[in-house]
C-alpha cells in the first residue's frame, strides 16, 4: 500500500519529463485577423515565426496555435539581370513589384505572400577568389535594399513573407528558349548568367535540360573560376536567411522553384533522390543561419515531367513543408496529382502547400490566355480549394498581377478575388467599443450581415465561430454579394486542423444570396509605398455551381458556412470608430506551462500524503 503514492509520484514525474520544452504544442487555431481586413472573411494574422512538429501536417505559432497559410504570390522581383524595372535590360525586364500590392493583399484578408526572387538579381557578378582560398561574394546592394523595403512594407500591413528562389528556363543566360516552361520568353530568370558562360542565343530544350541536370548533380560549367553551383546557391540562400533572422515578418524560404528533369538525367527515382539530397543540404544550411524559418521543398510540376511526384522521401530538415504547383488545365486532371501529393505529406508527417495555381488559367497573364482558360474554371477552382480546405492544404494563388485593382495590364479580375476569399476562414468583425445593439446569439443566423443557409459547415478545415455587431455607419460603403450552390461528397477530416465539418456520404449546401454591407470610420494605415487607402471590392457578384464528387477523389468537404453572431437584426445600426478584432475558435488551448504547475502541485500533494501516512504508521507501531 505504501508503494502506491510513490509510484504515482514517479508517474507524474515521467509526465513532466516528457512534456515538450521550448515550443508550445496546442490544438487551438490562431484567431486574430489582419486589422486592415475590414471586410470578412479574413485569414488569421500570422504573428511571429512558425514551426512544425514531428508527425504533424500543420504549422504552429509560438503559442502552439495552428496557423493556416492562405495567400498569393507577389511576382516581379525575379525579373531582370540585376537591374530594376526602371532601367530595363535588353529584354525589357527588371525587378520590382506594384506598390499597390501591399495594401491590396492585406485588405483582401490574405495572411502571407510568396515573393519570387532570383539568385541572378542577388548576385549578378561572379564571386572572386581571395588570396586565402575563400570565395568573396558580391551581393547586389540595390536589390537587397529593395527586398528590405518590400519586407518593411509588408510588415506595416501585417502580412508575412516567404521568399521563393525562382527560376523559369533556368537563367537569363537562356534566351528565346522553345516552349519548355514559358515558351517564347526573351530570357529566362533564376540562376546567375555567370554560371553558363558558353550559352549562346537562341537556346533549345536540350540545353535547358542539361543545365538543370548539371546543377542538381553539382557539376560546374565554369571550371575553377567559381564555386560549385550548389555551394554558391547555398551561400546566397543562407545570406538571405541570416539577413532576416531577427525579423518575424519573414517566415520561410522556398528553396527552388519548379525543378524538372528529362530522361537523360536518370530514372524518376534517381532524380527524386537528387532533389532530396539538394533540399537536405540547402535546408540544413538555412536552418543553421536562421532557425526561425520554415523551408519549402518542391516537386516538379505536372506537365514539365512525365511523372510527378518523383520524391520518395522528404529532406532531413526541421520545419520543412512539402510544396507543389497545379497547372493542369482542369480539376479532373489535377485530382490524381493532388491525391499523390497529399498522400506523401501525410506519410511523411509534414505540412503541404500548393505554392502556385491560377484557377485553371483564369489568372493567366500571358498571350493567348483566352484560348487556354478552362471554360469551367470557377466550378473547378472551387473543387480544388474545397479539397485543400478538407485536407488542410495551405495555398498561394499565382499571382497578384492577375488580381491587382490598379494594374493596367492585365485587366483586373475581381471575380477571382471573390472566389479566393470565399475560401478564407469564416471570420467576422466585431467592435471593441460599446454599441447600441442588443446582444443575441444564433447559429446559421439570418440576422448577421452574411446570411447563410446550410446543411454542413466550414469553408476551411479549421472551425470558426464569430461574433458580430452591426457595421459602423460612414459615408464609405462597399457591398459584396455571393451566391453559391455546391454538391459534394464529404468525408471526415484529418486531425491537422480542428473542424466542424460533419462527414456524410453526400451533402448539398446552398448559400443564399448573401449580401454584406461593410463600413468603417477607420482608414487603414499604409506605407509610403502603398496607395492612400485600401481598395475594396465593390458590388462584385459571383455565382458558383459545382459538383465535386469524383471517382478519383472521394474525400471532399462542402464549401459552406456556419456563423454564430451577437447582433441585433440587420436593419439596426450602430456607431463605432475603433479597431476591429476577429475571433476564431478551435480546440481549447492548454499551455504546457500550466500543465507543469499542476503536475508539480500534484507531486507535492502525493508525496506529502505518503510521508504523513508513513509517519502515522510508524507512531502506531511504537
Amino acid at each position: 500500500m505504501r508503494a502506491r503514492p510513490v509510484a504515482a509520484a514517479l508517474l507524474l514525474l515521467l509526465l513532466v519529463a516528457f512534456l515538450p520544452v521550448g515550443r508550445a504544442v496546442g490544438g487551438s487555431t490562431a484567431g486574430q485577423p489582419n486589422p486592415l481586413c475590414t471586410q470578412p472573411p479574413c485569414a488569421p494574422e500570422i504573428t511571429g515565426w512558425l514551426h512544425t512538429e514531428p508527425g504533424s501536417t500543420s504549422f504552429y505559432d509560438s503559442n502552439g496555435n495552428v496557423v493556416p497559410l492562405l495567400g498569393v504570390n507577389d511576382d516581379g522581383l525575379d525579373f531582370g539581370t540585376g537591374n530594376p524595372a526602371s532601367s530595363p535590360d535588353s529584354c525589357g525586364k527588371g525587378y520590382g513589384i506594384p506598390s499597390t500590392s501591399f495594401s491590396d493583399i492585406a485588405s483582401w484578408g490574405f495572411n502571407f505572400v510568396r515573393v519570387p526572387i532570383s539568385w541572378d538579381n542577388l548576385e549578378p557578378n561572379a564571386p572572386t577568389l581571395a588570396s586565402n582560398g575563400t570565395w568573396i561574394h558580391h551581393w547586389n546592394a540595390a536589390y537587397l535594399n529593395e527586398l528590405d523595403s518590400v519586407v518593411g512594407n509588408f510588415t506595416k500591413v501585417h502580412v508575412s513573407v516567404i521568399w521563393d528562389f525562382a527560376q523559369v528556363d533556368v537563367s537569363p543566360a537562356f534566351q528565346q528558349a522553345p516552349e519548355v516552361i514559358q515558351g517564347g520568353e526573351c530570357e529566362g530568370w533564376g540562376n546567375p548568367i555567370w554560371l553558363y558562360p558558353s550559352i549562346t542565343s537562341p537556346t533549345n530544350g536540350s540545353q535547358l535540360a542539361s543545365a538543370m541536370c548539371s546543377f542538381f548533380n553539382d557539376q560546374s560549367l565554369v571550371g575553377d573560376s567559381a564555386p560549385l553551383p550548389i555551394e554558391a546557391m547555398e551561400t546566397a540562400e543562407t545570406m538571405l536567411a541570416a539577413r532576416y533572422a531577427s525579423n518575424p515578418t519573414v517566415i520561410g524560404i522556398d528553396m527552388f522553384n519548379e525543378p524538372w528533369f528529362n530522361s537523360s538525367c536518370g530514372t524518376a527515382k534517381a532524380e527524386g533522390n537528387l532533389l532530396t539530397a539538394f533540399y537536405t543540404k540547402m535546408g540544413t544550411a538555412i536552418e543553421a543561419a536562421n532557425p526561425h524559418l520554415v523551408v519549402a521543398f518542391e516537386e516538379p510540376p505536372p506537365g514539365l515531367m512525365s511523372q510527378s511526384p518523383i520524391m520518395t522521401s522528404p529532406p532531413s530538415v526541421p520545419d520543412a513543408v512539402y510544396s507543389f504547383h497545379i497547372y493542369t488545365g482542369t480539376w479532373n486532371a489535377a485530382v490524381p496529382y493532388m491525391q499523390a501529393y497529399l498522400a506523401n505529406a501525410n506519410k511523411w508527417g509534414v505540412p503541404s502547400w500548393m505554392g502556385e495555381f491560377n484557377d485553371f488559367e483564369a489568372g493567366c497573364t500571358g498571350p493567348n490566355c483566352e484560348s487556354i482558360v478552362d471554360s469551367n474554371w470557377l466550378a473547378d477552382s472551387n473543387s480544388l480549394l474545397a479539397y485543400c480546405a478538407t485536407n488542410g492544404i495551405n495555398w498561394s494563388f499565382f499571382s497578384y498581377f492577375s488580381l491587382g485593382t490598379t494594374v493596367a495590364t492585365p485587366v483586373p479580375k475581381p471575380e477571382i478575388v471573390a472566389q479566393l476569399r470565399s475560401f478564407l476562414p469564416i471570420t467576422t468583425i466585431s467592435s471593441s467599443t460599446t454599441s447600441s445593439a442588443s446582444t443575441s446569439s444564433t447559429s446559421k443566423s439570418s440576422t448577421s450581415p452574411t446570411s447563410v443557409t446550410s446543411t454542413s459547415t466550414s469553408v476551411s478545415s479549421f472551425s470558426s465561430s464569430s461574433s458580430q455587431t452591426p457595421s459602423p455607419t460612414t459615408s464609405s460603403t462597399s457591398t459584396v454579394s455571393t451566391s453559391a450552390t455546391s454538391t459534394v461528397t464529404s468525408s471526415s477530416l484529418p486531425s491537422s486542423f480542428s473542424t466542424t465539418l460533419q462527414p456524410t456520404s453526400t451533402t448539398t449546401a446552398t448559400t443564399s444570396a448573401a449580401t454584406s454591407t461593410l463600413a468603417s470610420t477607420n482608414t487603414p494605415a499604409t506605407s509610403s509605398a502603398t496607395s492612400s487607402s485600401s481598395p475594396t471590392l465593390s458590388s462584385s457578384t459571383i455565382a458558383v455551381t459545382s459538383t465535386l464528387a469524383s471517382s478519383n477523389a472521394s474525400a471532399f468537404s462542402s464549401p459552406t458556412l456556419q456563423t454564430s453572431s451577437a447582433t441585433t437584426p440587420a436593419t439596426s445600426t450602430s456607431s463605432s470608430s475603433t479597431a476591429t478584432t476577429v475571433s476564431i475558435s478551435g480546440a481549447p488551448e492548454f499551455p504546457a506551462q500550466l500543465l507543469l504547475v499542476i503536475s508539480a502541485v500534484a507531486i507535492i500533494v502525493v508525496v506529502t500524503l505518503a510521508l504523513l501516512r508513513r509517519k502515522g504508521s510508524a507512531k502506531s507501531g511504537t
